[in-house]
């Protein structure tokens, strides 16, 4: 198994859809301030009341220890950090794990090297996502495994594995006549055909590069605290790459999401809840279904997007289709980094844990959710 530091990194960043390499942050945070940044950008950071994103009760950066540190990193600039190890929610970057993987017990092995218990296991926990990570996270050997259940489509340059241009039985058709055809002439013996992958998990978002980088220096308030990322960030998807991502998710809807019982959506910059009333109700096999950080599906969408998964589940009741349990995470719109006279951090629009102190966060989300009397 991974050791305890190993173990709490891979937890807090498969937690938060990936992040570090376990390696000692020290480096970083050593790291002095640069300065070449334009004085009037930072003269907020050296105003006496800002305490950067997160004051950790009051203590300076370098009183931190260095599992805080890295926390502290994540939170406020995931994903542009030095040494993520995700490249995509369950897609780790190769060779991101420092540490060699070790020998797990026999009964451990047996248990989630077997197929038919290991999908069965994961099946029940996808839909609460934050067990799926902590599964993930108990050694690399089960984070690879759950990795190797999902197909990924990257809608950063729209690749869908031609699954949104062909229909899986068609497929299939074909894979069968090739092997009969080669049965019929005698030149199959000992020759199979390579077929076509497809998976019945499925998660379709944005992909990372697999190099990160190049690093960066770091802005710093007066307390030390990291107001910039320490590299930089990779380019988005441009606008017409997106759209024809949206398209091509459509598309498979209509061709293959029938073959889905698992799905999860991204970072997916046009879908919204009529994008999901369209391509729900052809996942006739669909068990659980995540919405994660979509750009059109915030806080004030949770309503109206349970309240067609509740009208989809009783429609599917009539019908003995399963009934698909709901994931969802809002996307939070940025708000500007300063105040205008420079007296502290705005935050975001949305409700976030560092605004506990100023929203009434339960009531909030309690809010969004009056009215709707039955929840998926």
């Amino acid at each position: 198994m991974q050791d305890r530091d190993e173990y709490s990194e891979l937890w807090r960043e498969t937690r938060a859809f990936g992040a570090a390499t376990p390696t000692d942050m020290s480096d970083i945070t050593k790291r002095p301030p640069s300065n070449g940044f334009d004085v009037q950008l930072n003269e907020p950071l050296n105003h006496p009341v800002f305490e950067g994103y997160y004051s950790y009760e009051g203590h300076t950066f370098e009183q931190l220890t260095s599992l805080e540190k890295r926390v502290l990193e994540m939170a406020v600039h995931y994903p542009h950090i030095q040494d993520g190890i995700m490249k995509a929610p369950m897609n780790f970057r190769r060779d991101c794990l420092t540490k060699p993987q070790a020998a797990q017990s026999n009964v451990f092995s047996k248990v989630f090297g077997t197929t038919e218990l290991f999908e069965k296991i994961v099946g029940y926990i996808i839909p609460r996502y934050e067990d799926l990570a902590n599964l993930s996270a108990t050694c690399q050997f089960v984070a690879f495994k759950i990795e190797s259940l999902w197909m990924h489509f990257d809608a950063s340059n729209n690749n869908f594995w031609g699954w949104d241009k062909e229909e899986l039985a068609a497929v299939r058709r074909q894979e069968a006549d090739m092997e009969a055809a080669l049965a019929e002439s005698g030149k199959g013996k000992g020759r199979e055909i390579i077929r076509r992958e497809f998976y019945p998990y499925l998660i379709i978002s944005p992909i990372r590069p697999q190099d990160q980088g190049p690093t960066q220096d770091v802005c710093r308030s007066r307390t030390r605290y990291p107001v910039t990322p320490s590299v930089k960030k990779s380019p988005e998807t441009d606008f017409g790459t997106s759209m024809k991502a949206h398209y091509s998710l459509l598309h498979f809807s209509f061709l293959n999401s029938h073959a889905i019982k698992h799905l999860i959506l991204h970072a997916m910059p046009w879908v919204n809840v009529a994008t999901i009333e369209r391509i729900i109700p052809e996942m006739h096999g669909l068990e659980s279904l995540g919405i994660y950080q979509c750009f059109l599906m915030n806080l004030g969408d949770t309503g109206p997007f349970l309240k067609a998964i509740n009208a989809i589940n009783q429609k599917r009741l009539k019908l003995g289709e399963p009934h698909i349990a709901v994931d969802f995470s809002p996307y939070y719109y940025r708000g500007s980094p300063y105040k205008e006279d420079g007296d502290g951090h705005d935050g975001e629009y949305g409700v976030l844990p560092e605004e506990k102190c100023q929203l009434g966060t339960t009531r909030a989300v309690t809010a969004q959710l009056n009215g709707l009397s039955v929840l998926p």
